[in-house]
């Protein structure tokens, strides 16, 4: 894997009600399978979840999904070899730091 990237996608459903009805959906996983993986939830108390697993480092971001325009969510995932930072329809959501792998 390249020690900086970018990854996006969008996320949407076939219910058009999907961000304010009390459904749970899971998008994803998006990635390679391997050394990238990132998997969006909506759950059912109206939360956006996305988890991501990147190598060594795995983290969750978990937030309103109100704070979303909708109905398409547009996720844009980067890296360089400080941080992981996510983005949600243009909006940075999270951002931390890479950590040491643990031998």
């Amino acid at each position: 894997m390249q020690d900086h990237g970018t990854m996006s996608f969008k996320i949407s459903h076939e219910h058009a009600d999907w961000m304010t009805n009390s459904q749970s959906y899971k998008f994803g996983p998006f990635g390679d399978g391997k050394t990238l993986d990132v998997t969006v939830f909506k759950n059912s108390d109206l939360s956006l979840e996305v988890r991501i697993a990147f190598g060594h480092h795995s983290d969750t971001f978990s937030g309103p999904i109100a704070d979303f325009a909708g109905p398409e969510l547009s996720v844009i995932f980067s890296w360089n070899p400080d941080e992981i930072t996510l983005f949600i329809d243009g909006t940075q959501v999270f951002s931390t730091p890479f950590l040491p792998p643990v031998h």
